[in-house]
């Protein structure tokens, strides 16, 4: 059973009806968006003892963590952040950058492809570990994304985010000499 918490800005957040009562208690909560993806989250101010301002985002604390620890938190569908059933949460290390969507100011058009000014063609990089891999150099960026995709689902597995499971259209891979 789930239920829904009223947010600001006409947004709601839903939550399992385990955990609706803490998480009335704790406070206010107020939706935001992430200027960089343009998803939403449920989250509350407040400040310390110190008079330092601090920010709890909700599905954090439905899993016992508070704005302190170090430990990432993950949407699984990725889709809806403002579901916060526990069944939607998953705790991951460094995987939390893996399951992310294209950046809203993406300028090609699909995950993990730019532009070479060099030579006029499209470049697919991929983050792994803590380091850029740069996938090749491509004659059109479908073929770019395609690369994307396919180093996606082998680097990072059940968190990949492919162009593919976005809902963009991707082309065969021919890379073409540089």
């Amino acid at each position: 059973m789930t239920k829904e918490i009223q947010l600001t800005q006409g947004k709601f957040a839903i939550v399992d009806d385990g955990d609706y009562q803490r998480v009335i208690e704790a406070g206010n909560w107020h939706a935001s968006q992430d200027s960089r993806d343009g998803r939403w989250d449920a989250r509350r101010s407040f400040y310390l003892a110190n008079g330092k301002h601090k920010t709890l985002l909700m599905h954090r604390f439905i899993l016992g963590l508070d704005f302190s620890d170090p430990i990432q938190v993950d949407h699984k569908d990725r889709v809806n952040t403002l579901d916060n059933r526990r069944q939607n949460l998953r705790v991951t290390l460094n995987q939390n950058q893996q399951n992310v969507a294209k950046r809203k100011h993406n300028t090609s058009g699909y995950k993990g492809v730019s532009f070479h000014k060099i030579t006029g063609k499209w470049s697919a990089t991929i983050q792994a570990k803590g380091k850029q891999i740069h996938l090749g150099i491509y004659l059109t960026r479908e073929l770019a994304a395609t690369a994307y995709d396919t180093a996606a689902l082998e680097l990072h597995g059940e968190f990949a985010v492919t162009n593919q499971m976005l809902g963009l259209s991707v082309g065969m891979m021919q890379p073409c000499a540089a």
